[in-house]
């Protein structure tokens, strides 16, 4: 039996996330079995179809968070620069991922999903961020969010896309449809204070935020 998916989800989510001109990557995996397509904002309805087929017969549905360079890229080299930090946390109630950023002292997400295992919440920033610099500002998150996933932090890092079920088999039989919980339609974080480890902007009694050690991103992150 087919199951239901919601254009009208997915769509609200990358339109939310991403420049008109960005290429999107969206991939398809089941097991070892891999597909890539892509897209914009404005032409994912001409692929959603296929991508409700690959879920009804198995895949998981996930995009890019960096936008990419060109179609066909897969890669750390086939990245550009963008808007979208994003914290990722399993077994849990999807609202729980919520009130942990909110006890870390963070801004509240742009929007935020329950993921069917767990709770994705991501940041759009006002301004595009360097990938290098990405890379240190989800080290920062993930030191700062209790239980946060330690692996998400790639550049070609990819996160689940609302609208579709998640596949996993230990999810079967019900396969639960990730979905957005927490959505602003406003309110871009100035990571301008986050670059300097201060507090966010926009909200003075806000604890401090993120710090990234100097020297953090040579001596780790360039290793992923």
């Amino acid at each position: 039996t087919a199951i239901r998916h919601s254009l009208g989800e997915s769509s609200k989510m990358l339109s939310r996330l991403f420049q008109p001109a960005d290429i999107i990557e969206i991939r398809a995996i089941n097991g070892k079995e891999v597909q890539h397509l892509y897209c914009n904002t404005d032409t994912f309805a001409d692929i959603h179809g296929k991508l409700v087929n690959l879920n009804d017969d198995g895949f998981n549905i996930y995009f890019g968070v960096l936008p990419r360079a060109a179609v066909g890229g897969t890669k750390a080299k086939d990245v550009l620069p963008g808007r979208v930090l994003c914290v990722d946390k399993d077994g849990i109630e999807a609202e729980q991922l919520l009130a942990d950023i909110e006890q870390a002292g963070l801004p509240r997400p742009t929007l935020a999903i329950a993921s069917g295992g767990g709770g994705q919440a991501f940041w759009v920033a006002s301004v595009d961020v360097d990938p290098d610099e990405w890379v240190s500002l989800q080290l920062g998150i993930i030191e700062t969010v209790d239980g946060a996933d330690s692996s998400v932090r790639d550049k070609p890092r990819i996160m689940r896309l609302a609208g579709f079920r998640n596949r996993k088999s230990k999810y079967s039989p019900d396969f639960p449809m990730a979905h957005i919980i927490d959505f602003q339609d406003t309110g871009d974080v100035d990571v301008t204070s986050w670059r300097r480890g201060g507090k966010f902007s926009g909200d003075p009694d806000a604890p401090p935020a993120i710090k990234v050690p100097d020297g953090y991103l040579s001596a780790k992150a360039r290793a992923f």
